[in-house]
């Protein structure tokens, strides 16, 4: 699966406006599925996480916990966006790789393995 990375303005609006979301913590992810498209995702951080160095860090910690977590997701066709809160910026990088987890999973991209 190759990843595409959204960088026009016009897939970030179309994701804004019709995209789903689910919240944690640290992390705000925005999705929206169509199997017509490849996968496509990209990472923000605003200026309210901090200043250049903190952004920097919440940024690559969100694309290291994505790129960990990818193999078991189900992402074809999907565009995302994983946008750093504040406390991004203060976390540690298990609690963001979890915050992710979970998100991925209420967005259905990991099957959760319940055993009854």
């Amino acid at each position: 699966m190759t990843e595409e990375t959204l960088r026009r303005k016009k897939d970030f609006q179309r994701l804004y406006e019709h995209g789903s979301s689910a919240r944690a913590q640290t992390v705000v992810l925005i999705y929206e599925k169509k199997e017509d498209r490849p996968y496509g995702a990209a990472v923000v951080a605003s200026r309210k996480v901090g200043k250049a160095v903190e952004r920097n860090r919440a940024k690559r910690w969100l694309r290291e916990a994505h790129r960990l977590l990818r193999s078991e997701c189900r992402l074809e066709g999907v565009h995302l966006v994983l946008i750093a809160r504040r406390s991004a910026a203060t976390a540690g990088f298990h609690q963001i790789r979890d915050d992710i987890s979970r998100l991925y999973e209420h967005a259905g991209f990991i099957e959760t393995s319940r055993d009854s």
